[in-house]
């Protein structure tokens, strides 16, 4: 049997990681899992239009990961089962790079990620912090579109996710 016994949930606060959570927290409470829930802040690289508060950038930071707490807690507000334990972590940095690091380092058995599902040209050039966790992360990682049905609920998928995309993870 797979035995999950930490479970690292980013979060972007979209629509579509509120949908990854519901999944997270159903996988934590199913396998008494721990629960951590991740918001990683990009500090905008202060050079070129940035460089006038340079010298700034740690309060900025600071300022980030304390509104980024504050986010998370609401987040979870009245969703979190009693005897599911949780940890909140903010961090700063590269999103995906900070997500796939903490899962190596603290050997997370399960990574649930919301993806927003986009496609084409604005894939292109937004990329995908999802893929990006997809490729390098060292363990199984669940990726849930805003669509997906919530979990415990009944009847079909929503129309959209009637052909699922495919997602090339090849190296």
């Amino acid at each position: 049997m797979i035995e999950i016994r930490k479970i690292l949930y980013p979060t972007d606060f979209s629509e579509c990681s509120e949908t990854a959570l519901a999944y997270a927290i159903d996988f934590a409470r199913e396998y008494g899992a721990k629960l951590t829930v991740l918001h990683v802040v990009q500090v905008p690289d202060p050079y070129g239009p940035y460089e006038a508060w340079a010298f700034n950038r740690h309060a900025v930071e600071e300022q980030l990961l304390e509104v980024s707490r504050q986010h998370i807690a609401e987040q979870l507000e009245g969703k979190v089962p009693m005897g599911v334990e949780v940890d909140v972590q903010t961090a700063a940095g590269l999103p995906s790079r900070v997500i796939v690091d903490l899962a190596e380092r603290d050997a997370y058995d399960l990574l649930v990620v919301g993806t927003h599902g986009r496609g084409g040209f604005t894939h292109i050039i937004m990329g995908s912090v999802a893929e990006r966790v997809v490729r390098h992360a060292p363990c199984p990682v669940l990726t849930v579109r805003q669509t997906a049905r919530m979990p415990g609920t009944e009847g079909d998928a929503p129309e959209d996710e009637a052909e699922p995309e495919s997602v090339d993870v090849s190296p």
